[in-house]
This record gives C-alpha cells, structure tokens and sequence, in this order.
C-alpha cells in the first residue's frame, strides 16, 4: 500500500508526481501519469467525481467500496492464487475525499491502449497480429468470468499493454450467479450489444459480443457498427448490420459471425472460443 500519499500539483516534492495524462477518455474521471515517490513506479492516478461512484456492500472487515474497488480488489486476489491467469491492471491503493476518489494503478511502460496501437499503425492489422491479440483477450476476458465480473464495457480503449491488461472497471459489476442479467444501458455504443442497446436483460454474453467487434476492428481498421451518429450505430447494431471482411480467412470470418450472433444464447461460450475456434484459427495462421 501507500497509504503515504500525497496528491497534488503545488510542488515536485510530493509523492505522487502528475504529468500530461496519458488517458483521457475513459467511462468516468480523469486519468494522470506520474510516479512513485518510494521507489519511482510508474502509476496512473486516475481521479472519480464522487457523483460517478457507485457503492457495493462493505466488505468483511466493515469497509464501504466502491463497484471498482471491490472488483479490482476480487480479480487481485484471484488472480494471486491462480498461475498463468491474465491479470487485470493492478490497483495499488485508493482514497476518498469530499469531491472525488482516487485511485492508484498500475501503469504499464508504455502505456499505450489498442485504439492507440492500431492508430499508430495506420493501417488494419495483419491477420496474424489481430489473432496473437484477441487470443490474448478471450483469456482475459474469461478470467473476468471465472471471478463473476461482468465489465461491459471492453474496447480497445480499455485495453493497456501487448501483454494483454484490462482496465477501467468503472462500469463493471460483480454478478452473484453466472447467469445473473441486468437491465441499464451502459458501455460505448461501437461495442454494446443488441441488448444492452435495447435495454434488454443481459449479461456476460455482452462481453462475447463486446470481443467480436474489437476482433472486427482490428481486421477493418473501423468497428463494425460505426456511424456519424450515435443513433445511426445503435440502429445498426440492433439489427446487427454490418459488412463482413472479405479479405480474412474463412475461419476469422466464421469467428467474427459467432461472437456478432444477435441472439445471445447463440453466441459461443468464451470456452468454446477458446478451444475449438481458437485452434482453428492457429491452424489456418501456420498454413
């Protein structure tokens, strides 16, 4: 922990150093870059209007969290008792004050998301580099299920690092069944599912979907469903409108249909996209 925090831009002496911040859009609050006093770390502060915090149950040592301190915290400790998980961004420590909360990250060196790697290349990615990444995200995603968390809202915005981390579990929720569904309208229009577009009950199928387009993206340069207008893309994705690359192989095609199923009890489990479809996939890239 370091619980000897100093939040603050008067001096350079303070713990925790800001600098330009290196994430700005996120689902709530301001992300900043800075350092470690102790040992130099590289962190990310990210800082939460307490009107965008939403509370869970305290836990069991009687301590009130947040939804995104909880999860992070559950993921943490699951993630320590289980090797060769995909981890998500670790949080370091956090504090609440009147107007906001902030909480300490792990900042991966460089700190580039998705979205920031695939516009640096200026082009859609080589098939076999979209494979090597979403293989990558199918795990880390299904570690997230393991552990009931739901995030809804995975984009490559949120997606920190090569070596696969998520973060932002600002949105996210702990489900108490697999198969518990929610109501609210939440995410980034380009990656919402149909459901979560019509305010139906949903759950962790979102996230199936949510992978589709980033694999989509990645292959297109452009997400599946994007428009001029947030209205145009939600109509789209409720009728799941959208071109197919024909430029893949057949077997990343076949995958982009699975997972961009409008019926949700169609999609393919992460398992099963993780064995059959995965080794499929890998079969082709050696051809």
């Amino acid at each position: 922990m370091v619980r000897d925090l100093e939040v603050q831009q008067r001096e350079s002496g303070c713990l925790i150093l800001r600098v330009p911040r290196f994430q700005p859009k996120i689902s709530c609050g301001s992300v900043y870059g800075g350092y470690r006093r102790a040992d130099n770390l590289p962190v990310a502060i990210k800082h939460i209007p307490k009107g965008n915090v939403v509370w869970t149950d305290t836990d069991e040592n009687g301590q009130r969290l947040t939804i995104e301190v909880a999860a992070m915290l559950k993921l943490q400790t699951e993630s320590a008792d289980s090797v060769g998980k995909s981890a998500p961004i670790s949080l370091l420590d956090w504090y609440d004050f009147n107007q906001e909360q902030i909480l300490v990250l792990e900042r991966p060196v460089p700190a580039v998301d998705l979205s920031q790697f695939v516009k640096n290349n200026k082009e859609p990615l080589q098939e076999n580099q979209a494979k090597t990444i979403i293989k990558q995200l199918v795990d880390a995603v299904k570690h997230l299920e393991d552990t009931n968390i739901f995030h809804r809202d995975i984009k490559p915005q949120n997606i920190l690092d090569m070596n696969i981390k998520i973060g932002d579990f600002g949105l996210a929720t702990q489900l108490k069944l697999p198969n518990e569904k929610h109501f609210t309208m939440c995410g980034t229009p380009n990656y919402i599912s149909p459901e979560v577009a019509t305010r139906s009950a949903h759950g962790l199928e979102s996230d199936v979907w949510s992978l589709g387009c980033m694999f989509y993206a990645f292959l297109m340069g452009r997400p599946p469903f994007d428009t001029d207008t947030v209205k145009h893309t939600l109509s789209k994705v409720v009728l799941g409108d959208y071109e197919m690359p024909c430029h893949v192989s057949l077997e990343a095609q076949d995958l982009i249909h699975q997972l961009l199923q409008k019926d949700p009890t169609l999609r393919p489990s992460l398992s099963a996209v993780r064995d059959p479809q995965m080794a499929a996939l890998t079969a082709a890239e050696d051809l």
